[in-house]
């Protein structure tokens, strides 16, 4: 693939503008990570699988509730990495200042963005994520996008990711 090919997960970030626009908009009159992170709804709909076997899974209902759920899971990984990585500035000006400081603010919701920002800035799909890059991807990508997809099919029986092909057979 050629650089600055996007994957099926990924998009341009010429695509992610107007979400991550409106973020900052909605983070700055806001004071909830809530209402900062509602674009990742829009995003999140385009990966969530459709399950045509469970009649559950084609409904309205069972769709909003994975969209929900999802949103939901990956707003609460964006948001306490972002606490995490701002606490050391945070805490610097809680010390200096005296003035009540919040370890949470609306502007955390836009570590949202940061899984796009490392996928869209690798050169090529062969290229392979390294240290803190990696290390913030399977925090803020991967571990809620399993957790919930894990926690959906045991809780509620839906299908948040679409079934996953194998090269195993009856010769292996």
């Amino acid at each position: 693939m050629a650089p600055g090919k996007s994957t099926a997960f990924t998009s341009t970030m010429a695509k992610l503008s107007l979400p991550f626009a409106v973020s900052c908009l909605a983070a700055s009159k806001f004071s909830s990570p809530l209402f900062p992170s509602l674009p990742i709804l829009f995003i999140g709909r385009r990966m969530l699988h459709k399950d045509p076997t469970s009649a559950r899974d084609c409904t309205l209902a069972g769709r909003v509730v994975k969209l929900v759920a999802f949103g939901a899971s990956w707003t609460a990984a964006a948001v306490s990495v972002g606490a995490l990585l701002t606490s050391p500035f945070v805490l610097y000006k809680s010390l200096t200042s005296d003035a009540k400081v919040s370890w949470v603010s609306s502007w955390h919701a836009l570590f949202i963005y940061t899984p796009f920002v490392i996928m869209t800035a690798r050169p090529s799909r062969d290229h392979t994520y390294s240290g803190f890059s990696r290390w913030l991807f399977h925090l803020q990508f991967d571990l809620p996008l399993t957790t919930c997809a894990f926690l959906m099919r045991e809780a509620l029986n839906l299908r948040l990711l679409g079934p996953f092909a194998t090269i195993l057979d009856d010769d292996m």
